[in-house]
């Protein structure tokens, strides 16, 4: 085969992949910014393609990316974005190195909050704790401890239900309600922006809800297990330690008991000593979701 040959071969299959990252965008079916160029999209199908398997090509928004994209001649960021585990590699890749967002789930907890926010207090660190909205409206002061500390509010719901078990009125229901929980506890300023569904699981109905109300899911890349039974604050600190200083951490600062989770959150408590000094003296900064991953920058 001569050289001619294998230069229209390559051709042909560049032209092909190239059509193949155009569907694919088209079908919001991976997570591929539409407004890069063909032989870019390219380039981001084929790392996705490694990644993923045939289950992963459904066609459902939650590895969509919001079209709303500005035209500075850049990639810019979105009004919107949801960061799904099927397209969470792509926006841990817009984290800048050695950055990492913890995220606290669960709460306000009386018994665990304030212990955690010493503890980002001690470290001066900032995180991002996504609450749940009837334990906002029961301790108020501790979300107020919370933006008072340089936190960032998330929302987890009103009651933590499984969003796919409930009907469309339900989930906007439980996603509005925590919203207006919020807005009357902080005030207008501190209302979430980003939103996560309990378990990780969400569906259609949940990403148009969120769209209608504009607010961003994320889940989470780095999850610490610090709910199983089994975990010590040692595992959970290995867990952390081991994002390699980037990534979404995902915790808990409160607890819904089952024979499956663990009662208390002592471990999670405890393991930040383990892992925050050392991963500071790394020169690893820890952020806000907002300021790891904002809709407003530009890459």
């Amino acid at each position: 085969m001569n050289s001619r040959t294998l230069q229209t071969i390559r051709s042909l299959f560049i032209e092909i992949t190239v059509i193949v990252a155009s569907l694919a965008v088209m079908m919001n079916s991976l997570a591929v910014p539409n407004n890069l160029t063909p032989q870019d999209n390219a380039k981001t199908l084929i790392q996705n393609l490694s990644q993923k398997t045939v289950s992963d090509f459904s066609l459902d928004s939650s590895a969509s990316l919001s079209p709303n994209l500005k035209t500075n001649g850049k990639y810019s960021a979105l009004k919107r974005i949801d960061v799904t585990f099927k397209n969470r590699n792509y926006w841990i890749a817009q984290i800048p190195n050695k950055t990492v967002v913890l995220t606290f789930d669960d709460g306000p907890s009386p018994d665990y909050t304030p212990k955690i926010l010493k503890k980002l207090a001690q470290y001066n660190i900032k995180a991002t704790f996504f609450v749940v909205g009837h334990r906002v409206e029961h301790h108020c002061d501790l979300v107020r401890q919370i933006v008072d500390k340089g936190h960032e509010l998330g929302n987890h719901t009103y009651s933590h239900r499984n969003l796919t078990q409930l009907s469309a009125k339900q989930q906007e229901q439980e996603i509005a309600k925590t919203q207006e929980a919020i807005r009357k506890c902080v005030g207008e300023t501190h209302v979430p922006k980003w939103f996560r569904a309990p378990y990780g699981v969400q569906n259609q109905i949940t990403f148009t809800i969120l769209k209608k109300l504009n607010l961003s899911s994320v889940l989470w890349s780095v999850d610490t297990n610090d709910w199983r039974i089994q975990s010590t604050s040692q595992t959970i600190a290995n867990d952390v330690i081991a994002s390699h200083g980037k990534g979404i951490v995902l915790m808990h600062d409160g607890v819904f008991n089952s024979n499956a989770t663990v009662s208390n959150r002592n471990a999670t408590v405890n393991a930040l000593d383990l892992f925050l000094q050392p991963m500071i003296d790394q020169k690893i900064q820890f952020v806000t979701l907002s300021k790891a991953l904002s809709p407003e920058k530009t890459e």
